[in-house]
């Protein structure tokens, strides 16, 4: 998962090499040996998203689609350092950013039409949809636009905002929107919270080791010593988002009316929760 990179050609193709990361510039090389099998975890947790979710929402198996090319990527950029795999990397990265932040300001504004006994969520829900593609396609654009002159300066805010906002998002669901919702003691509610906080922390603690290393390793020798930073970004991220979109899942079932409860039974669930919905009984 990149930061921005000028290009060694001025002519920009697949094969186009890139300077590397901290891990080239301490370790030297032609391969990124930390970076391409941390990679992988991304890979795993959007085959998690995909295969092993209760819910039917076609966006949350979309954003565990992206997440696993993303992973792809990642681990063919890193290990060969070249553009084409860059794109791989990059572009559906920020596909699943702003999927994630309409799933998240969509539970918002359900929550809030709701209490107001507001008919207008349809239309407030498609001018976010509108707003979210807006912003994905213009940012798609940006990126290759930059990577087609040899350069990337735009990418990490790009990719940035669209994380920071959900994670705004995940605040105002947590103290406004859905206060009352998440004031319940029982233990579902209980381990919702507690997964929100843990994902919220990891994205974050991982975002910020990885910038400030990435950023200061070519001017600071330590931070050369911190090469692999960028393995705890792709593993951080990459968990911390995978439970932040549980709780959504949790949200958005809890606020139909649904009784969702977490996966239990072993080390390896609580670890990795998967969250899943309590069928209602049939009337009659």
């Amino acid at each position: 998962m990149s930061p921005a990179h000028r290009t060694n050609s001025t002519v920009v193709s697949w094969t186009s090499r890139v300077t590397g990361f901290c891990e080239s510039v301490a370790l030297g090389g032609d391969h990124e040996w930390g970076n391409s099998i941390s990679s992988l975890f991304i890979v795993f947790f959007g085959l998690m998203m995909v295969y092993r979710q209760r819910h039917t929402s076609m966006l949350m198996r979309a954003v565990g689609a992206a997440l696993v090319v993303t992973g792809v990527g990642s681990t063919g950029y890193h290990w060969s350092l070249e553009l084409g795999w860059g794109f791989i990397d990059s572009l559906p990265m920020l596909l699943a950013s702003y999927l994630g932040l309409y799933l998240t300001v969509d539970a918002i504004a359900f929550q809030l039409m709701s209490r107001r006994h507001s008919h207008h969520y349809e239309q407030v829900s498609g001018t976010m949809a509108i707003f979210g593609m807006t912003g994905l396609v213009v940012s798609l654009a940006q990126i290759i636009i930059e990577r087609a002159n040899g350069h990337e300066e735009s990418f990490p805010i790009l990719f940035a905002l669209p994380e920071l906002l959900i994670g705004v998002g995940i605040m105002m669901i947590r103290f406004y929107s859905h206060k009352q919702q998440l004031s319940a003691n029982n233990a579902e509610c209980v381990k919702a919270k507690k997964y929100m906080w843990i994902g919220f922390g990891v994205s974050f603690g991982s975002a910020v080791l990885w910038v400030s290393v990435e950023a200061t390793c070519s001017s600071t020798s330590f931070s050369r010593y911190l090469f692999w930073a960028h393995w705890l970004w792709h593993i951080g991220i990459s968990y911390g988002m995978y439970l932040l979109f549980q709780f959504l899942i949790y949200i958005h079932w809890t606020q139909d009316g649904n009784h969702a409860v977490w996966t239990t039974g072993s080390i390896w669930c609580t670890i990795v929760p998967v969250v899943d919905r309590v069928q209602q009984p049939l009337l009659g």
